[in-house]
């Protein structure tokens, strides 16, 4: 359920910001209309599989014999530990 809710916020957001940044590079001829909430579900599924390499899981997927972490615990190793953003940095 939790890498759900990761990938619908993140589709969400990315939805809702369809402003023209002048940041923004210049679409190609060949980007889609989604290729940016492609391109955030990615992201998120990266996020999820750093979380999970760490051995965090939540009460609904742990293992027999594992600790679970509370929600605010995962969304806290999502939001706020740089390693989850970027593989190899450390806190």
């Amino acid at each position: 359920m939790y890498k759900w809710l990761v990938a619908g916020t993140l589709v969400l957001l990315s939805g809702c910001s369809g402003g023209n940044d002048a940041s923004e590079p210049e679409k190609q001829a060949g980007d889609h209309v989604w290729k940016s909430q492609t391109d955030m579900i990615d992201k998120a599924r990266d996020v999820e599989g750093t979380v999970l390499d760490q051995g965090l899981r939540t009460a609904d997927i742990a293992a027999a014999g594992q600790t679970p972490v509370c929600t605010a615990e995962m969304g806290d190793a999502v939001v706020i530990d740089p390693a989850v953003h970027r593989p190899g940095a450390t806190a």
